[in-house]
């Protein structure tokens, strides 16, 4: 003889059914975060002369060039079976600016392609790509990229007396170039068939301005192609792109 059947009480049948509803609801993919990357600027060059004392560069005093500031990109994993897209953000990346010249003191010459101030180098954060889900009405993971750093090119600042002379000759006293910034691609997840699309943000692209020269005294002479500001270089913000739905 068969075992009588057990029923639940009504509002424990309601409880169980909305437990294991929410089971699958909170099922999600993990998350993907990269880190930030530090500065990677060159180094600046300073002479520092007393007030009546002369600073002579001959083909010397370059600032540094910046390098390579990089972060990593960021993909989110995808929902399983019904679960929600994993988000995906990449960290900044660093300054990569180029070093400066500055001079100082009663008088200034600078002869022979001297006082040449670095380039700035390349600072670039990694695309973000949310994770999709799976099945409606779950909804695809968000996309968010870093800020990238600035990139700008050194500046030449020479400062005579009032009384002093600033001499450049020779292609000397150039300022740095700028270099390329860049922020990564964001790619939303796609939301399962009915579902909804991830959001898509790019971070904001760094300064690429071109290095300055200044020179200030009692008498100034720039001759032979010197004292050139230089050429602003590259800031670009990636492209955004929301999941479907």
């Amino acid at each position: 003889m068969s075992s009588p059947r057990r029923c639940l009480h009504p509002i424990l049948q309601a409880h169980s059914s909305w437990t294991s509803s929410a089971h699958v609801l909170l099922r999600r993919a993990a998350s993907a975060h990269t880190g930030n990357s530090g500065n990677v600027n060159g180094g600046t060059v300073v002479n520092a002369g007393s007030r009546t004392g002369t600073v002579t560069n001959d083909d010397s005093s370059f600032g540094g060039d910046g390098g390579m500031t990089t972060t990593g990109d960021a993909v989110g994993g995808n929902g399983g079976r019904r679960g929600i897209g994993g988000n995906a953000s990449s960290g900044n990346a660093g300054s990569s600016n180029g070093g400066s010249v500055i001079n100082s003191g009663g008088s200034i010459m600078n002869t022979d392609g001297a006082n040449v101030a670095g380039n700035g180098g390349s600072s670039i954060s990694g695309d973000a790509i949310g994770g999709n889900a799976k099945r409606s009405p779950h909804r695809g993971g968000n996309a968010t990229t870093g800020n990238s750093g600035s990139v700008s090119g050194g500046d030449v600042r020479n400062s005579g007396s009032r009384t002093g002379t600033v001499s450049n000759s020779g292609a000397s006293a150039l300022g740095g170039v700028g270099g390329t910034t860049t922020t990564g691609d964001a790619e939303g997840g796609d939301g399962g068939g009915s579902g909804i699309g991830g959001d898509a943000t790019t971070g904001t692209a760094g300064w690429s301005q071109g290095g300055d020269v200044t020179n200030s005294g009692g008498s100034i002479s720039n001759t032979g192609g010197s004292s050139i500001g230089a050429m602003g270089g590259t800031s670009t913000s990636g492209d955004a792109n929301g999941g479907n739905a």
